[in-house]
């Protein structure tokens, strides 16, 4: 056999230039001192703010995000399920581009584009665009996104895809233990007229809206409601500064609604009495404790940042928390348990929230462990170690999430919605780090009623029993 010649590897390789090399980031400081200290503010056009933080990134990454303030709580009365469909519609083809040129041309890129509705309340009024592309696509990204803003296609086919999306949705969430839980808690929670913007639907009259929600009132949304009434742009990562500012003047300058914009507000229709609600959802693997309540107070009190703690106590710092220790961990009662505590910035509103999905046949001991867990938080309080040990978990937990630049991105823009800077995440985790036990304890007792819990659970009740 014929052995060949051991070839020349450096005449085989004297013309591979190989692939690029992945720019690297930098070191950052991500604490809000230093996020602040990077971050340049200013007006885009009347009605619009921006917040830029130029900083390098892996592979030369960057977000966008914008959001869109429209309508007020008279003139969007019967526009709510249009407001959920449109921000989706209006991704799927313009007027010069189809639906899948539109795509091809975000795969050419190497860019992803998204909407939906900004408020965190679900309400209409908001909507939302995020861009993640490179440095140097993103001109290019918001010259598409000019188009999606100005000339969206609201194709009639293409809203009768969406719709049945939806449709089918829904029919699922109607015998899902979770989503029927959870919109009951909502509906509970928020009390308003059924022609109220704020008023939450139940599945069947989500279903009906849907139904009859035609694309020509997505139309008239689009035409008459979006525009610069107010609108706050982002962009954090590597990024020319110069074309994309020029880009975003040209997608916003002299756009202005018809129909007058004013924020909805959320104050408390009522303070709640605790209540219990029990849902039947047979066959069902999987039961769904839900329960909440609500506090007349706004992120601005004194004591917000003691009942940040107390909640991280309680349950928003999950396995490492009261109720994760005792329902999962000790009891073995449940295969996810938490709490979650929001406050409003511009509302005197916020909420305790807790969940728990577990077994049927453990609901009844999840609920009752549930309430010793609180009624001992409200009688004996927290202890000292507890408090020291939410604090460093807290605050770590907040310096991870500021080292994603879409957070960040997104962070930036409701501190610009609500005229702050980062000076108020500074100052509000500087009283967390401060904060003593007897000082959380009393926020606890002040603030929270047991007697003013609202509980829904879903469960199979022939398994239950």
């Amino acid at each position: 056999m014929d052995v060949p010649e051991t070839p020349n590897i450096a005449e085989l390789v004297k013309d591979y230039k190989g692939q690029a090399g992945v720019a690297a980031g930098e070191a950052f400081d991500f604490s809000p001192k230093g996020i602040e200290a990077r971050v340049e503010r200013l007006e885009i056009v009347p009605g619009a703010s921006a917040a830029l933080l130029t900083k390098k990134t892996r592979g030369n990454e960057v977000y966008l995000e914008l959001n869109l303030h429209y309508g007020n709580n008279q003139n969007l009365k019967g526009l709510t399920t249009p407001a959920q469909l449109l921000p989706p519609l209006m991704l799927r083809g313009t007027k010069s581009l189809s639906d899948q040129q539109f795509k091809d041309e975000l795969d050419r890129l190497k860019a992803t584009l998204s909407a939906g509705m900004g408020n965190p309340q679900g309400l209409p009024g908001e909507i939302n665009f995020s861009v993640h592309t490179k440095k140097e696509s993103l001109p290019e990204v918001i010259g598409l996104l000019k188009q999606v803003l100005h000339e969206p296609l609201l194709a009639e086919e293409e809203f009768e895809v969406l719709r049945r999306g939806r449709l089918a949705a829904l029919e699922k969430m109607r015998t899902d233990p979770q989503a029927l839980a959870a919109q009951a808690l909502a509906r509970l929670l928020n009390v308003y007229p059924g022609d109220d913007v704020r008023y939450r639907p139940t599945i069947e009259e989500q279903i009906e809206r849907l139904e009859k929600t035609s694309v020509e009132q997505l139309r008239t949304l689009h035409h008459d409601y979006l525009g610069v009434a107010k609108a706050e742009i982002t962009i954090v990562g590597e990024f020319d500064k110069d074309a994309c500012l020029s880009r975003v003047k040209e997608a916003l300058a002299d756009w202005q609604p018809k129909q007058s914009y004013q924020r909805i507000a959320m104050p408390i229709p009522a303070m709640t009495k605790g209540t219990k609600q029990e849902i039947d959802t047979p066959a069902k693997a999987n039961a769904v404790y839900a329960a909440g309540m609500l506090l007349g107070i706004s992120d601005e009190h004194p004591d917000y940042p003691a009942v940040v703690l107390a909640n991280f106590i309680l349950g928003g710092g999950s396995l490492s928390s009261r109720l994760g220790d005792r329902v999962r961990q000790k009891e073995g009662l449940s295969y996810g348990v938490g709490s979650r505590f929001y406050a409003a910035a511009q509302d005197q509103r916020a909420s305790l929230t807790i969940f728990a999905i577990c077994n049927p046949q453990n609901i009844g001991k999840v609920e009752t462990v549930i309430q010793e867990e609180l009624n001992r938080l409200l009688k004996s309080g927290v202890t000292a170690a507890e408090v020291e040990q939410a604090q460093q978990g807290y605050l770590q937990e907040q310096q991870v999430a500021r080292s994603n630049d879409q957070a960040v991105a997104n962070e930036l823009a409701e501190l610009l919605y609500e005229g702050r800077t980062m000076a108020f995440e500074e100052k509000i985790e500087k009283k967390i780090a401060s904060l003593t036990a007897a000082e959380v304890s009393a926020a606890v007792k002040k603030h929270i009623d047991a007697k003013r819990l609202v509980i829904v659970t879903a469960a199979d009740r022939k398994a239950a029993k």
